[in-house]
């Protein structure tokens, strides 16, 4: 309630604050010759008193100023004008001549008050409504990637993200983007969700976009750079609108030819007070609707950790599109030595042909004892027939004689063969027993030792194409707002709003995984209240997931749920593999299976894994359709792939112009916010329950800012001083400060050279992810918050690297496992990163046609975020379960040790740097030509020898990228077209996701369109690469083809002359 109470005093003395006696009035009228100038700035000069004029070219202007005064008239295409007024006047009139907006174009974003865009203290590129309706592609968003330095990423037909200046990706973290004040950024997701929500063509007013750091005046993560997204207000531009949009899709991937289609309409409408005859009331509505066939992510041949096509075979192949081989399986040889050599043992004992031959072998050992052993048989008949002649009275002499007697005679002869016989026999039949296991042991132990190399196993599980888990290839966005506006007073500058906004659809995502988004929503609440110069803003946004899923955990759920990887899938592979190989050692020799041990492998491992597939191959179309089904509804983390997103976002800001009160020294501007994130995943992406109880508490961070920005203009207004700190908190890290200052230098007879100079900074936290996250997958994707991460003791020292896990686990896979070679990779807890950015500019309109403007920059980064792969050291628990660590598999507990991805800071600095020109030629018939060439790069100081290797940082940009385009409306009778084409350099493309190289492209685009007057109607027709080929702007992700289409706008907005008469001096902030 004090916060309330503070902000309603603070309402109040704005509007007071106004409220002044006026001595001086002045009335006049603004024409162009002819024509009376509809919405021309009057301002009183040195100050920011002043008005605009109405339907009729009329202002009405009072103030407390001391004359004489100076009026300045401004207003967009034309001259400005001064005039010197002495005291009241009643009959003012002005003339003013058109003037080409190159030069007298006005911009909000750069300085967030409004100044022309030649005297922009940094760089900034503008698209107004003009160049919106112009456009060549087939939405307006895709054409932001024509502006200089501009690179946009298409993750699909509904998700384009954009980016300048490098480090960027289809979830870039690093580039704001507000839709009227408000961020459009999913809580959860981080990254601004564009066109699935954004302001659709009839409604989009304009869009400013600032390059470069401008964390100084928009906080966080205004860190490569910002882009503001203006709607049509509709007190100034209400009216009817409609569009119908329809064509189709070709690309050679397979994707074939796909019909696509839209639809959109607009209404506004403003209410005059009878009693005043002046608006104090509007209402907006928007509604649109896209569909089409999502264009394939397919590449079904690629290694997404090789990056290598030829993979036939390989058993290890991770597909780039295909899910449920991201994990690699270990299987060294000494860990299931025992059992190959008792199964081969088996197999041996079990051979009648092994056993004849140990049987012949101990037959030969028996042989060679026959003559013992018939001297001991012959001895024993003879001792018998002397003991029976014994018995039958014989004396010693007689019964030795008969005893001799007898076993020379043939009936002794034949005893004693038969004794000999049935002993020799059963020897070897004892013998033969007991040496046929040892023989068949020892020869095992020799033939599979010696081939032991090939035995050890480094597979993956086979991947489910993402076209097959798909459940729709759809592309779909649905949005629509409706907003309500007040002008309650006569000062009309007063405006008080509420607006709500929603959007859902269908779209593909690619972060650290590739995600579906289906029906997934995101809905936005706003009041504001802003007048001549000052702002309130509050707003709301909310995700909800609808049935979205993860790609990856969708395949992977799927192979377990048709067969178990421990239990069954990796048993069945690693018998089915061993035993060719085995045979064929037990059968010929090892030397000739290691001889031929590609050519085996190859045969061995294709039939292993046939075999091992063959519980989900032997399902039926359905029965396959029902397990990927009954994954994709089920939760992440709980043996699904759905995942619960129901997070929210509050903000709220205030802004205020002091320059009123303080201009005639220095202007300045104050603003603060607050920010509140409300995450809730129950579990299925956040860490809300890492101890298991059940229990899913929402995790908050608050974040609080505040700025001042000074400036002042000297020397006759030539020069500008501009100079900006900001000071922000995040609960989870130390205080940010954030400086800016600029020097603009605006020289030349007709203010038309101005030259750029400024230093600014920018920062950004770990988004949300990055401080809370804890999501199995490949690798545990870890949060590096000491609050989320502290509990599982890997920070400071608690991981080994990857490469020296690597080299750990080969060497035991060889059978001399070596401990010495594993590398600790030491990394502290995340915390934001921070760059500085030095930029100097060149800005010129030469003739009133040619516009010029050169930029360089160099960027110094610090505390760089990232992502790396690293093992545990020891073990740890999470819900109660094991998480084993290297440890662990050193004592033989564990056949694997759990990788993780945690979010860490870079060591060291890492610069970026780039150079740009634009240019922009006004031709007649209202024709423009535009170019424009944009470099950049960057490179990291020193290593990581703390942390182990970063193979790249994810520049993922071009280093080159040029454009040049043609465009003309009404160029003859209604006749308007645009002709370009953009073309950008290869990528060396790194993300979490998969590395590789994104080949250079160009794409050439096309429109024709007519303008029926007298039916308010554009007729347009268009293609966007219309010389192809399919091409990727990520690797992983979706090939991009053509599109045809044609279109039927019809815009009654014109007509709004009708019924207004007044225009008024609302500001943007």
């Amino acid at each position: 309630m004090k916060n309330l109470s503070k902000i309603y005093a603070l309402i109040v003395l704005l509007l007071c604050s106004f409220t002044i006696l006026a001595e001086t009035k002045l009335k006049g009228k603004v024409t162009d010759g002819k024509e009376p100038i509809i919405g021309a700035n009057i301002s009183i000069k040195g100050t920011t008193e002043g008005t605009v004029t109405d339907i009729d070219g009329a202002f009405e202007l009072a103030t407390s100023q001391p004359t004489p005064l100076t009026l300045v008239i401004s207003m967009v295409g034309m001259a400005t004008t001064e005039l010197k007024v002495d005291g009241s006047k009643e009959d003012i009139a002005v003339t003013m001549a058109e003037e080409t907006s190159l030069l007298t174009d006005v911009v909000v974003a750069a300085s967030r008050v409004e100044e022309k865009i030649i005297e922009s203290p940094v760089t900034i590129e503008k698209m107004d409504n003009k160049m919106v309706k112009a456009s060549a592609a087939a939405d307006y968003y895709d054409d932001l990637a024509k502006l200089k330095g501009v690179q946009t990423i298409n993750g699909s037909m509904t998700l384009t993200s954009v980016n300048t200046r490098g480090f960027g990706g289809i979830s870039n973290t690093r580039f704001v983007q507000l839709m009227d004040g408000m961020d459009n950024a999913a809580p959860l997701l981080n990254f601004p969700t564009g066109n699935i929500v954004g302001i659709g063509e009839l409604d989009i007013n304009n869009v400013e976009l600032v390059p470069g750091a401008s964390s100084a005046l928009y906080g966080p993560n205004a860190f490569n750079g910002i882009l503001l997204m203006n709607s049509k207000n509709p007190f100034e531009q209400p009216g009817f609108s409609m569009q119908v949009k329809g064509g189709f899709a070709q690309a050679n991937n397979g994707y074939g030819i796909k019909p696509l289609g839209s639809a959109a309409l607009r209404i506004a409408h403003a209410f005059k007070s009878k009693k005043t005859g002046l608006d104090f009331a509007a209402i907006k509505a928007n509604f649109s609707i896209f569909q089409g066939t999502d264009w394939a992510a397919n590449d079904y041949i690629t290694d997404r950790n090789l990056q290598t096509t030829d993979n036939v075979g390989n058993p290890n192949f991770d597909g780039l599109n295909l899910y449920g081989d991201e994990t690699r399986i270990f299987v060294p040889y000494g860990a299931v030595r025992n059992n190959l050599i008792g199964s081969a043992s088996a197999s041996l004992q079990a051979s009648p042909i092994f056993q004849a031959g140990v049987q012949a072998a101990v037959t030969q050992q028996i042989n060679a004892q026959l003559p013992a052993i018939t001297a001991g048989v012959t001895a024993a008949v003879r001792q018998q027939a002397y003991n029976q002649a014994i018995l039958g009275g014989a004396d010693d002499a007689t019964a030795n004689a008969m005893a001799d007697a007898y076993i020379a005679s043939p009936a002794g002869q034949a005893v004693i063969a038969a004794q000999v016989q049935n002993q020799v026999n059963a020897l070897i039949a004892s013998n033969t027993a007991a040496q046929i296991p040892i023989q068949a042991n020892s020869r095992a132990t020799s033939k599979l030792d010696s081939i032991s190399s090939l035995l050890s196993l480094d597979i993956r599980r086979t991947g489910l194409s993402e076209g097959r888990l798909l459940d729709n290839h759809k592309a779909q966005s649905v949005k629509g707002d409706f907003g309500a506006y007040f002008r309650p007073f006569k000062d009309k500058s007063y405006e008080f709003s509420y607006n709500y906004r929603v959007g859902f659809g269908n779209s593909v995502y690619q972060g650290s995984e590739r995600y579906a988004l289906r029906n997934f929503l995101q809905q936005f609440h706003k009041a504001e209240i802003k007048g001549k110069d000052f702002f309130i803003r509050s707003y709301m946004s909310q995700t909800k997931d609808g049935d979205s899923y993860n790609l990856s955990a969708l395949g992977a759920y799927t192979n377990e749920a048709a067969s178990g990887s421990s239990s069954t899938w990796v048993p069945t592979y690693l018998s089915n593999y061993a035993a060719p190989l085995i045979q064929g050692a037990l059968s010929t020799s090892a030397a000739n299976v290691l001889a031929n041990a590609n050519a085996i492998t190859s045969v061995a491992h294709d039939s292993a894994r046939s075999k091992a597939d063959r519980p989900w191959d032997n399902l039926s179309p359905e029965q396959q359709q029902a397990i990927i089904e009954g994954v994709r509804t089920g939760l992440f983390q709980r043996g699904g792939a759905g995942f619960i997103d129901n997070s929210r976002l509050f903000h709220t800001e205030a802004m205020i112009d002091l320059s009123r009160w303080t201009g005639k020294y220095i202007d300045i501007q104050v603003g603060g916010n607050h920010r509140l994130y409300s995450l809730s995943t129950q579990g299925t992406v956040f860490n809300e329950d890492p101890d298991g109880t059940g229990v899913y508490k929402r995790i908050k961070i608050n974040e609080y800012g505040a700025f001042v920005q000074l400036q002042r203009k000297f020397y006759k207004d030539m020069f500008k001083i501009q100079a900006s700190v900001r000071i922000d908190k995040n609960q989870n890290f130390k205080v940010i400060v954030s400086p800016r200052a600029a020097f603009v230098a605006t020289l030349g007879k007709d203010r038309n050279h101005n030259i750029r100079l400024s230093y600014q900074t920018g920062f950004r936290n770990p988004d949300s992810q990055a401080q809370y996250i804890f999501f199995p997958t490949s690798n545990i994707l870890l949060g590096g918050t000491e609050k989320n991460a502290g509990r599982y003791n890997l920070y400071n020292g608690g991981a080994f690297t990857l490469d020296s896990y690597n080299a750990f686990v080969a060497s035991a896979l060889a059978g001399t496992p070596d401990v010495t070679l594993l590398e600790e990779s030491n990394f502290d807890y995340v915390k934001p990163e921070q760059l500085q950015v030095t930029e100097l500019g060149y800005k010129t309109v030469l003739f009133k046609k040619l516009m010029i403007d050169v930029n360089g920059y160099f960027n110094i980064y610090k505390d760089f975020i990232t992502q790396i792969t690293v093992v545990s050291k020891d073990s740890t628990r999470h819900k109660g379960q094991l998480l084993p660590g290297v440890a662990q598999v050193v004592d033989g507990s564990s056949r694997s040790a759990t990788t993780w991805r945690p979010y860490v800071n870079i060591p060291g600095k890492t610069f970026s740097y780039g150079a740009g020109i634009g240019l922009a030629y006004s031709l007649p018939k209202n024709m423009l030509i535009k170019a424009s060439y944009n470099y950049m790069d960057y490179k990291v100081k020193g290593g990581q020898p703390s942390i182990g290797t970063v193979n790249d940082l994810g520049f993922n940009s071009s280093k080159h990228q040029m454009y040049v385009g043609i465009s003309g409306d009404k160029v003859w009778k209604g006749l308007g077209f645009a002709i370009d084409y953009r073309w950008q350099s290869s990528i060396a493309w790194s993300s979490d996701f998969a590395d590789g190289v994104v080949k250079s492209r160009g794409m050439l685009d096309a429109n024709l369109s007519y303008f029926v007057e007298k039916a308010m109607t554009t007729f347009k027709i268009g293609a966007t690469n219309i010389a192809g080929p399919t091409y990727r702007t990520n690797v992983g992700g979706p090939f991009i083809g053509r599109t045809f289409y044609a279109s039927i706008t019809f815009d009654q907005a014109k007509l709004w002359k009708e019924h207004h008469n007044e225009v008024t001096g609302a500001k943007e902030f």
